[in-house]
């Protein structure tokens, strides 16, 4: 019976653990959507035959790519620099809707009306990825349409109004990245114990010390006198509350 309840104990308090986990790990990804912007960090650019352009941002805990559409076709050349895979993350790929080049040394001109405009990726987690979301405005030139059509994204104050700002734009990605989710997850879950635990050390140490001098281990009293309670709290020794458990259940 005892084995069992310990079991059911266990197993809810690694569940609470795990769903404090999870709601810090959104809680750190919308933190830094707010307060950290990808361009302030490494960030790599490539164009192909000024067909399009695509910006690569990189920062601790976030990541966005932004593919700049001049016309209605996609013409992809030999790789963009540095590669493809380096430009475009796998988790953003049916999104921002960017052809990969079939052969290394040939070009290849793919029609691709639905990527006109401009397409935003933005990811964000840390300290893996652990969501992402996608904007589009569906038009070409300087100026952009507000609001933008998105996907698994909430925008966060005002549009930006050309393409010079969007790497600015304050974006909050809800489209869970599985593997990060897990891993974030676990992470701050395994931190949350710690602190815990490490918060609790002092106490336990605390009423180990005042159970061999035989004083309350609630307030520190001398119990000498009086060791069946505890005249200054009222609390009952763990040995006297125990026994009076166990003559109950024999009852």
């Amino acid at each position: 019976m005892n084995r069992g309840r310990k079991i059911r104990r266990v197993i809810v308090r690694a569940g609470i653990f795990l769903l404090l986990g999870a709601v810090l790990n959104i809680v750190a990804a919308w933190g830094l959507a707010l307060t950290v912007s990808p361009d302030q960090s490494y960030g790599i650019v490539g164009s192909v035959n000024d067909a399009y352009a695509i910006e690569h941002w990189r920062t601790p805990g976030g990541q966005r790519v932004v593919v700049y559409q001049i016309g209605g076709m996609t013409h992809c050349g030999p790789g963009l620099p540095p590669t493809y895979d380096q430009m475009i993350p796998r988790w953003g790929s049916d999104f921002l809707q960017v052809p990969r080049p079939r052969h290394p040394l040939y070009s290849e001109l793919v029609m691709n009306t639905s990527t006109w405009g401009v397409r935003v990726a933005d990811a964000r987690g840390w300290p893996c990825l652990t969501a992402w979301g996608g904007a589009h405005y569906p038009r070409s030139g300087i100026a952009l349409p507000a609001p933008p059509a998105v996907r698994g994204i909430w925008t966060v104050g005002s549009h930006p109004s050309d393409q010079k700002a969007i790497p600015q734009a304050r974006l909050l990605p809800y489209l869970p990245l599985w593997r990060g989710l897990a891993v974030n997850t676990l992470f701050y879950s395994l931190a949350l114990w710690l602190v815990v635990i490490a918060w609790s050390i002092p106490g336990r140490v605390r009423r180990r010390q005042r159970n061999k001098r035989g004083l309350c281990l609630s307030c520190g009293y001398d119990l000498r006198a009086t060791p069946e309670r505890c005249p200054e709290c009222g609390v009952a020794p763990a040995a006297k509350v125990d026994g009076m458990a166990c003559a109950m259940a024999d009852s």
